[in-house]
């Protein structure tokens, strides 16, 4: 659907899918080497339905290659088709919506055998699914990536209470990740709360992605590693508070945990 005067080219059609979008934005996230992307969006989308303009109200919402990000008890793990589906799933859970039956049937920009359709008898409530690869390959995004689409005008009514405004920060986040020797009887949990002490403000996440205990270390030491992920609501952190912040987390876990840092430890790990 052309635009008779349209602001620009690149906007001289209404778009008929909101994944379009969101798989840009995908794209710009690789850019800057961030490969694990969620987006979601409410907007409208146009499209030719019986010689006439239909205009829909959308919530979609995308993910890009990784399910998660590095964790300790195996390798990441690819997004698939049922990661969609569980997100529609968890939403429409969440509006009070069910008697829903589940088909495979999706627009062609979905992968065939990897997609299918949320439907109240013959009324489709969302689409969901792995984007076809032409359609990766077309916008240059680097794959897997799976999305959805929920139809909003469609749904029946909804007993979900509203829940208080979302608040994202605009700034870069920044990822540090630490190996630290401990002893063998300290939980992990311990290690995690004991970062999450040090400011609250700034950490997003804390994850632990490898933990070993064997026999490249002495007896009565393991070691786990774990990555912080630190995002500022107002501004971008400097290198120095960077710096300082690794300071913290070192002395904190020498303190509460008796843990060293790898590169400290002078044993046979390596």
């Amino acid at each position: 659907i052309e635009l008779d005067v349209p602001l620009n080219r690149e906007m001289a059609i209404l778009r008929p899918s909101v994944l379009t979008g969101l798989l840009k934005a995908v794209l710009a996230n690789q850019s800057k080497s961030q490969y694990n992307s969620c987006f979601f969006e409410v907007a409208h989308q146009f499209q030719h339905q019986n010689g006439k303009i239909v205009e829909e109200s959308v919530a979609a919402g995308i993910r890009g290659q990784n399910n998660s990000g590095k964790h300790w008890s195996g390798p990441c793990r690819l997004v698939d088709v049922f990661d969609a589906k569980a997100d529609v799933q968890n939403t429409l859970e969440f509006l009070g919506i069910n008697g829903y039956q589940i088909e495979a049937v999706a627009p062609d920009y979905y992968h065939p055998g990897r997609s299918g359709a949320f439907k109240q008898g013959p009324r489709i409530l969302a689409y969901f699914g792995e984007v076809h690869p032409s359609v990766m390959a077309e916008l240059g995004v680097k794959g897997p990536a799976v999305g959805f689409e929920l139809f909003m005008d469609r749904l029946p009514a909804v007993s979900a209470k509203p829940k208080g405004p979302l608040t994202l920060s605009p700034y870069q986040a920044v990822t540090r990740d630490f190996g630290f020797i401990v002893p063998a009887d300290l939980k992990a949990d311990a290690l995690i709360k004991t970062i999450q002490k040090i400011d609250k403000a700034l950490i997003q996440d804390i994850q632990i992605f490898d933990v070993y205990q064997g026999k490249k270390l002495e007896a009565g030491k393991k070691s786990i590693a774990v990555e912080v992920k630190l995002q500022a609501p107002d501004r971008t952190l400097s290198e120095k508070e960077l710096e300082q912040f690794s300071a913290d987390v070192i002395e904190a876990v020498r303190k509460n945990c008796q843990g060293v840092l790898r590169l400290h430890y002078e044993g046979e790990f390596s």
